[in-house]
């Protein structure tokens, strides 16, 4: 993988995650907490109305011959998900009632939840499918610098933020209005490479093409699903099991290290997208596909250990700079979290295996195993400990997802009927 390449994915990514610490130094912990406990509702179903068609597109259109056939999967996947993003507002809105204390007023957790969805369909749902049909495409290079023109509506949100002193629904709204600015701005800028703009616009499918889609995408390859509900359930399940039995000043105490660290994951995400296709399509050579794995390995430990080491070290000055006295408390979240930035980190590369070998089952069953662990050691511990609770949670699962990860994809190499020369 190119370093130049590299920087700008981990630039992109630096640039949510920066806009993120200074929103939460703006904004009140107890605004901030309730802003984040609300997206993280509302990323739930997003991540359900994916329906795992963001990694299963691209691992079957890697393997396509034809470019017709590269194109059918990224347009099933398209027009399946902006189906499901509709299907899946009404119960997120109805969760998020739900467990935001009552308190606070309903109308102003709808414009909420209205807001982060919105945001989050274009983030994730849109930009995934320029992500998907540029990588499928051999366009790697522009991937990137897709990455990058799309995160500069974070920018431009945040100056609005502190130009004009918004509150959190003014800047929420303005948020997603930066986003849909920058993403029609992105796709007009790469439409050449979009299928001459055919991947740009959300589209519908009929009700033949949606029970089609559905049947064989999801009801026969549902590992997929499964694996992005558990991947979001052991990373965010925490959180949610906090918003229902702390307050909102300790899911901010929580959440604002956990989006520090979130926002880190460009570095190994970015290597993990890189790779994926690329073993997907060096399964013909054993020699090949471990030198692919190992070097995207070495190149994710190389760079993540020198930053989790900063951050055990020095995890109060770290919080003092970027987050203010207010998030003092934070600190003993970072060091914790911290480790498992690292930890999570190396797992991606093994993930990747095991998804190139087809072996999606048995990553599944980690993540269940994993995200099992995370939210009952935080449900029993949340109320008494409170953000800390969750940061400990996570720990215990990563560790256990990484053994898990790390000895599937080892036996599934060494046991893997490879051609010989």
């Amino acid at each position: 993988m190119k370093l130049f390449a590299l920087i700008k994915g981990v630039l992109a990514r630096a640039i949510v995650g920066i806009s993120g610490i200074l929103i939460a130094r703006h904004l009140s912990k107890d605004d901030y907490g309730l802003i984040v406990s609300i997206a993280t509702i509302a990323a739930f179903f997003l991540t359900v109305s994916r329906l795992g068609l963001n990694e299963y597109s691209i691992v079957r259109a890697a393997k396509a011959r034809t470019h017709s056939t590269k194109r059918a999967y990224i347009t099933l996947m398209d027009k399946l998900q902006n189906s499901t993003v509709l299907l899946m507002f009404v119960p997120g809105l109805a969760l998020a009632l739900l467990l935001i204390p009552r308190e606070i007023a309903s109308v102003t957790v709808i414009w909420i939840f209205f807001l982060v969805y919105a945001r989050g369909y274009i983030d994730s749902q849109r930009v995934g499918v320029i992500s998907a049909t540029l990588q499928t495409n051999g366009n790697n290079q522009k991937f990137v610098d897709s990455q990058l023109v799309f995160s500069t509506a974070a920018i431009l949100s945040l100056v609005a933020l502190y130009a004009f002193n918004l509150e959190k629904l003014g800047y929420l709204s303005t948020s997603l209005i930066a986003s849909l600015l920058m993403y029609c701005i992105g796709t007009n800028a790469y439409k050449i490479y979009l299928n001459n703009g055919a991947a740009t616009w959300p589209r519908l499918p009929t009700i033949r093409q949606f029970k089609i889609g559905i049947r064989a995408a999801v009801l026969k390859n549902s590992s997929y699903l499964l694996s992005d509900v558990m991947a979001f359930a052991y990373t965010q399940g925490s959180a949610i099991v906090l918003i229902s039995v702390t307050t909102s000043a300790e899911v901010a105490r929580y959440s604002v290290i956990a989006s520090l660290i979130t926002a880190g994951y460009i570095i190994p995400g970015v290597i993990y997208q890189w790779t994926l296709p690329l073993l997907a399509e060096s399964l013909s050579s054993k020699e090949t596909y471990l030198t692919k794995a190992k070097k995207s390995a070495i190149q994710i430990a190389s760079i993540v250990f020198p930053i989790s080491l900063t951050m055990v070290i020095w995890d109060s000055l770290i919080v003092h700079l970027l987050l203010g006295e207010k998030y003092r408390s934070s600190a003993s979240v970072l060091s914790l979290m911290a480790i498992v930035y690292f930890l999570h980190s190396l797992c991606f590369i093994p993930a990747a295996i095991l998804t190139s070998l087809g072996l999606q089952q048995k990553r599944l069953q980690l993540q269940m195993l994993s995200a099992a662990v995370g939210i009952s050691t935080t449900a029993i511990a949340g109320a008494s400990l409170g953000g800390i609770a969750a940061a400990y949670a996570c720990l215990a699962a990563e560790v256990l997802l990484l053994v898990g990860y790390t000895t599937s994809g080892y036996i599934a190499i060494k046991s893997r009927e490879w051609k010989k020369k």
